[in-house]
């Protein structure tokens, strides 16, 4: 079973269910889609019990977070993910700063950057992660075909060689904790050492990030 997302079909490379198995259970930021379901969370945003993704006016740093995150990514809301984080101010105040670092300043190519991220979201089940950068990666130009085939990449015609290096380097490191050092040189050869550097410090901070989005089962925003 894959859950309809109604955004695209890459989002059914991180949804996929066996079936007979129910998805887990929402620990946070749970999208309620009953009018029953409605009613409870604003009932519950009344007595202040609502989830940790809720958002309410809170000390002035969380406000600080929320008006910078509105004010960066013009978006609609302020996304799961920082308002989950916020619970804690001074973790995401030192959190997003890296991957504002890795979106607007590093000279790494945005390209190649997002190959890694899609790549890590993907092995590691980050269906938010996953999802949320599928716009940032077509940006970059990254087309859908090669979004939808991220998954089975070495068998693909849409990658390039040097496509593939960069989504084995970030494979390799997220699911074995390291690359070994012909592939090492290989990426090092294609990108230099420096942008090396950026490349695989964005791959440990996405890893990061899906991690703590698995364990907290952020959801998707309703928009």
């Amino acid at each position: 079973m894959v859950e309809n997302l109604s955004l695209c079909p890459a989002t059914a490379l991180a949804v996929s269910v066996p079936k007979g198995e129910e998805r887990p259970s929402r620990r946070v930021c749970g999208l309620q889609t009953t009018r029953d379901d409605l009613t409870k969370q604003k009932e519950e945003a009344l007595d202040g019990t609502d989830s940790l993704c809720a958002k309410r006016p809170g000390p002035p740093e969380v406000k600080e977070l929320y008006e910078n995150c509105a004010g960066q990514f013009k978006l609609r809301d302020v996304p799961n993910v920082v308002k989950a984080l916020a619970n804690s101010p001074k973790l995401a105040r030192r959190v997003f700063p890296l991957g504002d670092y890795f979106m607007r300043e590093s000279t790494l190519d945005p390209r190649l950057r997002e190959l890694a991220v899609l790549t890590l979201m993907n092995r590691l089940h980050c269906n938010y992660g996953f999802v949320r950068h599928i716009p940032i990666a077509e940006h970059t130009g990254i087309s859908r075909a090669q979004i939808d085939t991220i998954a089975p990449y070495a068998t693909s015609g849409l990658f390039s060689s040097d496509d593939k290096e960069i989504i084995k380097y970030a494979e390799d490191l997220t699911l074995k904790g390291q690359v070994d050092d012909e592939l090492y040189r290989r990426v090092q050869d294609r990108i230099g050492q420096q942008h090396l550097l950026d490349l695989t410090a964005a791959i440990a901070f996405w890893n990061m990030m899906a991690r703590n989005l698995n364990a907290l089962k952020i959801d998707l925003e309703d928009w």
